[in-house]
C-alpha cells in the first residue's frame, strides 16, 4: 500500500463581509466568521477530524526581542508585555501575546487579535473538529533550522525576501537594478541582506541557495535568480492528489504557502496559539547561572509534552480520515514588519566606541556639548550627558558616525534618548552599538511632503529611578499650564509593578517645544519621554511638536 498521504479536497470559501472593517464590532465580526464556517461545513466534513489553521500576517504584529541571558522567565515576560504596551498602546488590550525562543536570547514575539483567534478556535470546536495551529503565513520561515534558503514573493518591480541563514532570519524588500541588488527596506539591517545577495569572489554563484518562490514569475524575473537554484513550490508535493483540477483553480501564492506549512523540509514555528492556558504561551528562558539547579515544574513538564504531541499532530498525514482545512481571511503578498530589539549590558564597553585617554574624552565631550548648545537645546538637557556614561557614549557615537545636519536630538534623559536621523537607511551606519536597549523603529512619517525616519533608543527604567512619590496628573498639567500646549491623557496601562499613564503633548512652535522639554526634564524622576516628533509646514513654516510621554505611578508601598 502506498504510504503517501492523500489530498481528497481543496475548497475556497469567500468571506461574506470585510473582517477588517468589522474590527471593534464584535457582533458583525462574529456573524461574518459564523456564516463562513457554515459554508465551510457544507463543503467539508469537519466533525471528528483535525482542522489545521493558518492566517495571513496582515492580522499579526511580529517583533524580535532580545532579553538578558540572566533574566528569569517572569521578568522576561514582563519585559515583553512592557514593549507591547509601548508599541500598541490602548490597542494592546485587544491582542493576545505569544513568545518563543528562536536563537540564543532572541525571542519571536507575536501579537494577534483576541477576537479572531478565540472565534476561530471556538467555531472549529463547535463543529466537532480539533483546531491545530500552523501559524501565520510567515511563521513557516521562523523555525530554527540549519538549512540556508530564501523565500521570495513578487512585489511589483521587486520582491519581498525572507532568508534563513545559520538559524537567523533576515527579511526585507529588494530590487534588481543594473545588475545589482538594492535593498529598499529591511526588517533588520540592510547591510546584512546586501552581503547575502552579493556575489562571492571565489564562487560562480551567490551565497543564497536555494530560493523558493511563492508566486509565478515572468521569464525576466526568473533570470534574476538563475544563480540561486530558483525553485517553484509544487503544490502538496508530498501528497497524492485525487483531483488536481481543484488546485489549478486556487491562487498559486495561497496554495504555495499552505504546501510549505505542512512540508517537513520547513521546520516552521513551534508556537501553538490554540494552547489551553488562556491562549497565552510564555517563553522558556535558559538558565545561565551555573550555581542554579533547574527545578522542573510538573505543569511545565506536561506543557512540554503537550507541545511535542501538538508538533506531531502538525505533521499528521492528509488522508480521507484527516481533512486539512485552511482558514484564510485574505489573499495577500507575504510580508510582515519586524522591530528589532537589541539589549546590551550598559556596563560593557560599546562596540565601535573605543576608550580614549582623558584628554581625548574631554575634547569629544566638549565638541558634543558645543554642538548641542549650537542647536539651542536647554542647558539641563546638555548637563545630563555629562554624568550618564551610556548617553555620553551614545551621543558620541551618533556625533562621530552621522553628518551633523542629518541628526536631530529629540529627547535625552538619564534613561532614554530619541533622535531623528534623516535618510538614516541610506547612510548605512550600524546602529547596534547605541544604548543599553535599542528599540529600532524605522517609521515613514508623512510630513512636509516627504518621509523622515525616526529611531528611538530607550534605556531601561530601573525601580530606583521611579521609587519616589509620583506626581499625579493634575501636577503634570499644572507644571505645563503656562506653556499654552494641548495635553491629551490616554488610557492607563496597568501592567507590571507600576501604572503607566500615557500622554500626548502638542506644542505649536519650536520655542514652546524647548520650554516643554525643560519642564519635562524637571519631572524626570516621574516621566519617560517616549517619542517627540516635529512637523513643519513647508509653505508657512509653522511647526508643531508632538511629545509622547508616560507618567509612572507606584502601586502600593
Amino acid at each position: 500500500m502506498d504510504d503517501d498521504p492523500i489530498l481528497t479536497q481543496v475548497t475556497q470559501i469567500p468571506l461574506t463581509g470585510d473582517l477588517d472593517n468589522a474590527r471593534g464590532n464584535d457582533k458583525v465580526f462574529n456573524a461574518i466568521l459564523e456564516q463562513s464556517f457554515k459554508s465551510l461545513v457544507s463543503e467539508v466534513q469537519l466533525d471528528g477530524h483535525d482542522a489545521y489553521v493558518t492566517i495571513p500576517d496582515y492580522w499579526a504584529h511580529h517583533d524580535f526581542t532580545a532579553v538578558d541571558l540572566g533574566m528569569g522567565a517572569d521578568d522576561a515576560w514582563d519585559f515583553i508585555l512592557w514593549q507591547k504596551d509601548q508599541r500598541l498602546g490602548e490597542k494592546g488590550l485587544d491582542y493576545l501575546t505569544y513568545a518563543e525562543s528562536i536563537q540564543d536570547n532572541i525571542k519571536h514575539v507575536l501579537h494577534l487579535p483576541t477576537l479572531l483567534i478565540s472565534d476561530i478556535k471556538l467555531s472549529i470546536s463547535e463543529y466537532g473538529a480539533e483546531p491545530v495551529w500552523l501559524g501565520t503565513e510567515s511563521m513557516v520561515f521562523t523555525g530554527s533550522t540549519n538549512r540556508t534558503f530564501g523565500v521570495i514573493s513578487d512585489a511589483g518591480t521587486g520582491y519581498d525576501l525572507f532568508v534563513i541563514k545559520s538559524k537567523k532570519l533576515y527579511a526585507g524588500s529588494i530590487r534588481f537594478l543594473k545588475g545589482k541588488w538594492k535593498v529598499s527596506k529591511s526588517f533588520g539591517f540592510k547591510s546584512d541582506l546586501e552581503k547575502i545577495l552579493s556575489i562571492h569572489k571565489n564562487a560562480p554563484r551567490k551565497h543564497l541557495s536555494p530560493v523558493y518562490t511563492l508566486d509565478k514569475l515572468s521569464v525576466k524575473k526568473q533570470e534574476h535568480w538563475s544563480n540561486n537554484k530558483l525553485q517553484f513550490i509544487k503544490p502538496f508535493n508530498n501528497a497524492s492528489i485525487e483531483n488536481a483540477g481543484d488546485l489549478e483553480k486556487m491562487p498559486y501564492h495561497l496554495v504555495a504557502i499552505q504546501s510549505m506549512l505542512i512540508d517537513d523540509k520547513f521546520t516552521g514555528s513551534g508556537m501553538n496559539l490554540f494552547s489551553a492556558a488562556g491562549l497565552i504561551e510564555k517563553i522558556e528562558v535558559p538558565q545561565v547561572a551555573e550555581e542554579k539547579v533547574d527545578k522542573i515544574d510538573p505543569t511545565q513538564r506536561d506543557k512540554k509534552e503537550t507541545k511535542k504531541q501538538q508538533k506531531k499532530k502538525k505533521r499528521k498525514p492528509v488522508d480521507l480520515q484527516n481533512v486539512i482545512v485552511f482558514i484564510t481571511t485574505a489573499i495577500i503578498v507575504l510580508s510582515f514588519a519586524m522591530s528589532v530589539y537589541l539589549k546590551m549590558d550598559e556596563k560593557k564597553s560599546i562596540p565601535k566606541i573605543h576608550e580614549q585617554d582623558q584628554q581625548s574624552a574631554t575634547t569629544a565631550q566638549s565638541s558634543i556639548t558645543d554642538f548641542l548648545q549650537l542647536k539651542g537645546y536647554p542647558q539641563q538637557l546638555i548637563e545630563i550627558i555629562q554624568y550618564s556614561r551610556s548617553i555620553m557614549n551614545g551621543v558620541r557615537y551618533v556625533f562621530e558616525t552621522f553628518p551633523y545636519n542629518n541628526v536631530t536630538f529629540l529627547s535625552v534623559s538619564e534613561r532614554d534618548m530619541q533622535l531623528e536621523i534623516v535618510n538614516g537607511e541610506e547612510l548605512g551606519a550600524d546602529l547596534t552599538p547605541l544604548g543599553a536597549m535599542v528599540n529600532y523603529n524605522v517609521q515613514g512619517i508623512d510630513c512636509c511632503g516627504g518621509f523622515k525616519h525616526f529611531y528611538d533608543f530607550l534605556l531601561p527604567i530601573t525601580t530606583e529611578m521611579i521609587a519616589n512619590d509620583i506626581d499625579d496628573t493634575e501636577s503634570l498639567q499644572a507644571a505645563l499650564s503656562n506653556l499654552d500646549i494641548q495635553v491629551e491623557r490616554l488610557q492607563s496601562i496597568d501592567r507590571g509593578k507600576f501604572t503607566q499613564i500615557p500622554y500626548v503633548l502638542k506644542a505649536s512652535s519650536e520655542e514652546k517645544m524647548k520650554a516643554v522639554f525643560s519642564a519635562l526634564l524637571k519631572l524626570d524622576d516621574n516621566i519617560a519621554i517616549r517619542k517627540a516628533v516635529v512637523k513643519t509646514d513647508p509653505e508657512t513654516g509653522d511647526s508643531q511638536s508632538v511629545f509622547y510621554i508616560s507618567v509612572f505611578e507606584r502601586k502600593g508601598d
